[in-house]
């Protein structure tokens, strides 16, 4: 498969917070579109980041200057506030808030947030949830023997990929299904189909390769996906280097 993530910067946008005061963020818009190896289009996504950056004073820029980063600090700190907007022509849509913050695929692994991407199928059904796991099982050894990930543990392939290769920290960033965040699917309305509990991580930094530094984006997604009385997860992951 072949995937693309465009971005284009929007420039400073207003929002108007739960307080009725504005405030101003910096806008970018993504587009991601994954092909097959035959140039067949399998998904479609187009969306919105809002990011408000905390400056190295400590305190929330609502200047319409221009967009910046400041330096990445050392530590494990809050750097900022994130909405993420996007949309599946087909009509799942979601909204959904997080943070900026410093760090890496490889603390984000020790911090434990690899639980959240295990994508095995979950039921209150014992004996289905036998089978379940008897042809889970039965698929685990295919992917392994593909060199693929593995299914309970993902991010664990996430690393391995740029293993030696981090020059420094990352932009990280962090989202997850709360009671701020929306979630919505115009075809999967009615019972017995429900989604929820997403979990999306993004770390952006550069690596050191064969060809020299490169910038790379690195993600992992999940969702469920819920029939049937059965949770299937829905995973996605991969490494993206800058063009």
């Amino acid at each position: 498969m072949r995937e693309t993530i465009t971005f284009k910067k929007l420039g400073i946008a207003r929002n108007v917070g739960v307080t009725g005061e504005a405030e101003f963020w910096d806008g970018m818009s993504y587009k991601i579109d994954i092909e097959t190896p035959r140039g067949e289009g399998i998904h479609h996504e187009m969306g919105h980041f809002l990011i408000q950056v905390v400056p190295d004073d400590g305190s929330f820029d609502t200047n319409q200057g221009e967009a910046r980063f400041p330096p990445i600090p050392s530590g494990d700190e809050f750097r900022g506030r994130i909405i993420r907007q996007a949309s599946i022509p087909r009509a799942n849509s979601f909204m959904t808030h997080g943070e900026l913050r410093v760090g890496s695929v490889s603390r984000a692994i020790d911090k434990g947030i690899s639980v959240f991407y295990n994508s095995k199928p979950n039921t209150v059904d014992s004996n289905l949830q036998n089978l379940i796991d008897t042809q889970f099982n039965q698929k685990q050894t295919e992917v392994f023997d593909l060199g693929g990930p593995d299914l309970t543990d993902p991010l664990l392939w996430q690393k391995r990929i740029t293993v030696g290769q981090e020059t420094g920290k990352d932009w990280e960033f962090v989202f997850r299904d709360n009671d701020f965040s929306q979630m919505a699917s115009g075809q999967r309305l009615a019972a017995p189909v429900q989604i929820g509990k997403l979990f999306s991580d993004f770390w952006i930094g550069d690596r050191m390769s064969e060809q020299g530094k490169i910038q790379v984006l690195q993600y992992a997604q999940k969702v469920d996906i819920g029939f049937n009385d059965i949770q299937w997860p829905h995973v996605a992951l991969n490494t993206l280097i800058k063009q």
